[in-house]
């Protein structure tokens, strides 16, 4: 009877409840390791930022404008590329308008860093052949493109079909900012050769809603109406007060953030491209959230040396300002060129990601613009109508 009681205190005396403490807290420990280690596992590129040519394998649409000097002509682009694991595969693709005609073609993707940064071609008929600069998101569902070497001067996106589907028109509905450009057909006040857009707008469950348009010479008011289909392909159509008339294809992303939008010209004669993205998810953004690497392409046209493109490569600080920003400009008019040491600056930054920025070149080279963060703080738009002879749009992605 004494050893059983003796043996009964041992077990409630204060020295085996710290062991069964450390036990308790051991296993505790061990099961959020074991935890943290199937999610790495799971998801090893998202986590560690590596990206690599299998995780572009699927189907991509591919949003595209540019100055077509062979054919001293705009044009836009809008094609279809189906992607295997070394990140090649078939192309579709539609020219609106020019000389050159619509066609299929390879895309090749001919160099991918960890960090999203490569190159790419892609065919586009006979003698026709595309190299661009590429920057792949980190959530790889979408990319963007420049141009810098052809005579093209080519940029725009890329977003990933949705290989689930069940996109519904609802999966929209909120507040949006939109940056798009090109050439712009009559039946507006914003009537010219060139025109560029800062679109604001808000969708109701239905897809529809009104829409203000502040172009590089003019504004506008309107209604939009999306239609979209289950891989989130669909349309945009907006309708100005004054006239003007634009019926865009759009692909939203598998997230639901953005989409591209380009107008072909199929009924408005009008031929432009950019993206919009959602604003009212994005409720807290601020400065620290856009720290790091950011690669930008810009379409741009000025007075001076005409159609170009432009790619941007910068690191922001928590405060939202570099100094180390290098450009390198491919002009239609004016030549190639390169600059570093430039300042790129967040001037402001609204809590719904919206805000405006500073990319100064030198002596009296700057451009102001409105720019928009999307909800993951891993991509922002920008478009500058600040001045009528000078405009760019484009887009950012976190490295």
């Amino acid at each position: 009877m004494e050893s059983k009681t003796l043996a009964v205190a041992s077990k409630h005396s204060p020295g085996s409840a710290r062991q069964n403490d450390t036990k308790l807290v051991r296993m505790a420990f061990l099961t959020a390791v074991s935890l943290v280690t199937v999610l790495l596992l799971t998801v090893p590129c998202l986590a560690t930022g590596n990206i690599v040519a299998s995780d572009l394998a699927g189907a991509w649409q591919i949003a595209l404008f540019g100055y077509n000097a062979n054919c001293t002509d705009s044009m836009v682009v809008q094609a279809t590329a189906t992607l295997n694991a070394a990140g090649a595969g078939p192309v579709n693709i539609q020219i609106q308008p020019g000389c050159l005609n619509n066609t299929t073609g390879q895309f090749t993707l001919t160099g991918l860093a960890t960090n999203g940064l490569g190159t790419a071609t892609m065919t586009c008929g006979a003698n026709c052949t595309w190299t661009f600069s590429i920057q792949v998101s980190p959530d790889r569902s979408k990319i963007s493109f420049v141009d810098l070497t052809d005579a093209q001067f080519l940029s725009g996106v890329a977003v990933l079909s949705s290989a689930a589907g069940h996109f519904l028109t609802s999966d929209l509905t909120g507040s949006w900012q939109a940056s798009f450009g090109g050439y712009q057909a009559g039946g507006s006040d914003c009537t010219g050769q060139y025109a560029y857009y800062l679109a604001t707008f808000t969708l109701d469950a239905t897809g529809v809603g009104n829409i203000n348009l502040t172009g590089n010479s003019c504004t506008e008011n309107g209604t939009i109406t999306v239609a979209l289909n289950a891989d989130g392909s669909g349309t945009a159509v907006i309708s100005c007060s004054t006239g003007c008339f634009h019926k865009f294809n759009i692909q939203v992303s598998p997230d639901r953030s953005m989409f591209y939008l380009v107008d072909l010209g199929n009924q408005d004669f009008s031929y432009l491209e950019g993206v919009a993205t959602n604003n009212s998810t994005a409720s807290d953004a601020v400065l620290t959230n856009l720290a790091g690497e950011w690669t930008v392409q810009l379409s741009d046209l000025t007075s001076t040396c005409y159609y170009g493109t432009t790619l941007v490569r910068f690191n922001l600080s928590a405060r939202g300002a570099s100094t180390n920003a290098s450009e390198t400009i491919h002009s239609s008019f004016c030549g190639d060129s390169s600059t570093v040491n430039n300042s790129f600056s967040i001037q402001s930054l609204n809590a719904n990601g919206s805000g405006r920025a500073t990319l100064a070149c030198g002596a009296g080279c700057a451009s102001h613009f409105n720019i928009q963060v999307s909800a993951d703080r891993s991509t922002f738009e920008l478009v500058d109508v600040s001045d009528s002879g000078t405009v760019h749009n484009g887009w950012a992605i976190h490295e």
